[in-house]
């Protein structure tokens, strides 16, 4: 097998042996020039001249080490690794806001629980803001207003009510690392 040097010339990499070695065994000559080095990796010539690596060293440079390396994911931004600390606090914060949103999601407490706090502040003021203007209408009003605001009102908080159950569900159904992804990383406000 030849391949060329700098100049254009063909380098027999399997050369015979010239010196205490039987006639079969081959060689490979280590490159020579420092034009040719300079495209060679470091691990590559350190495998062709063991007498210049230390003894101890039994992982090249240019290698990975893949058994001293932590396992490594992508939790969110800075690429920091999970650990199982880390996943638990995720579990237990993606249960809260799933059982918040279920039963206190018709004022925002899931929203407020995961700091996303103007979606928060916007289902709390729609429902507490709401019955309120319904109650102060229908003193005004004499209690007419009552008829109509009434069961409006009940309408919008059954429909956040449903809105918080429909993302207590989606919270709980999610794995983990998605839900960190889409809710604390990503903070995605709805759904």
């Amino acid at each position: 097998m030849t391949q060329p040097d700098p100049q254009g010339n063909g380098i027999n990499l399997n050369k015979p042996a010239d010196s205490g070695r039987d006639q079969g065994d081959l060689r490979i000559d280590p490159p020579t020039s420092t034009a040719h080095t300079a495209d060679v990796p470091g691990w590559v010539a350190d495998a062709t001249r063991p007498q210049d690596r230390p003894q101890a060293q039994h992982q090249h440079q240019g290698q990975p080490d893949f058994g001293n390396r932590a396992p490594t994911g992508q939790p969110g931004a800075g690429g920091a690794p999970w650990n199982l600390a880390s996943l638990s606090d995720i579990g237990t914060k993606k249960l809260v806001a799933g059982l918040l949103a279920i039963f206190l999601g018709a004022f925002g407490a899931h929203k407020f629980y995961l700091g996303r706090t103007t979606p928060g502040l916007i289902v709390l003021l729609v429902h507490i803001g709401g019955w309120f203007l319904t109650g102060v209408l229908s003193i005004v009003t004499l209690g007419l207003g009552a008829i109509i605001l009434v069961p409006l009102m009940s309408l919008v908080a059954t429909a956040l009510g449903i809105v918080g159950l429909i993302e207590g569900i989606v919270y709980l159904t999610r794995s983990d690392q998605d839900f960190y992804q889409t809710y604390v990383v990503g903070k995605k406000d709805w759904f």
